[in-house]
């Protein structure tokens, strides 16, 4: 069984998958929600698993109407709690960092954080794992990642700072999907 997930291993959509499937699975990481929806349609995928709703930003429009315009059927859900840490190299201190990088939307749910730190520059990424993995194989100490505890154990990073997010009640409501429609 292959389920498809925007991100890589030690982002919230894996730690998502492994809650919601209980057989045995490969995950296939896409770079993009669009690569999702890809890899059901062409089934290179049997499922996907995808955010659709966060406590801090809100609906993820493009997913949720992506289901209806690909035909997709919504099989179960999962409301996972975001814990975003601040994930530095292995020789990082708080103090001396000057840029953070994360996935846009893990950023936004982080701007108290932000605006009580503004000598920190802020770096687009494309996931909140890929930050974490990028920044720790450059080795730059000044470089700082926003991602999960577990993005930090799977890649050798260290947590300089935990529960950022601006509500300390931040979840996000993810689907798993697959292609084709119930019948009834």
């Amino acid at each position: 069984m292959i389920v498809a997930i925007q991100g890589i291993l030690g982002s919230y959509s894996e730690e998502a998958a492994n809650l919601l499937l209980k057989d045995k699975f490969s995950i296939l990481e896409c770079d993009s929600f669009q690569s999702v929806f890809l890899a059901l349609i062409e089934e290179r995928a049997d499922f996907a698993v995808i955010p659709v709703w966060n406590k801090v930003i809100g609906k993820i429009a493009q997913n949720v109407s992506a289901i209806s315009e690909f035909g997709l059927t919504t099989l179960n859900s999962l409301e996972l709690p975001i814990r975003h840490a601040l994930i530095g190299t292995i020789d990082s201190t708080f103090e001396q960092l000057e840029i953070v990088t994360s996935q846009p939307e893990a950023i936004r749910q982080c701007e108290r954080f932000f605006l009580q730190n503004p000598q920190l520059s802020i770096r687009a990424g494309k996931d909140t794992a890929m930050s974490v993995k990028q920044i720790v194989e450059q080795g730059d100490s000044r470089i700082a990642a926003i991602g999960s505890k577990r993005a930090a154990a799977l890649y050798g990073g260290k947590i300089l700072k935990e529960n950022l997010s601006d509500n300390s009640e931040n979840s996000t409501l993810f689907y798993l999907i697959r292609k084709g429609r119930h019948i009834c």
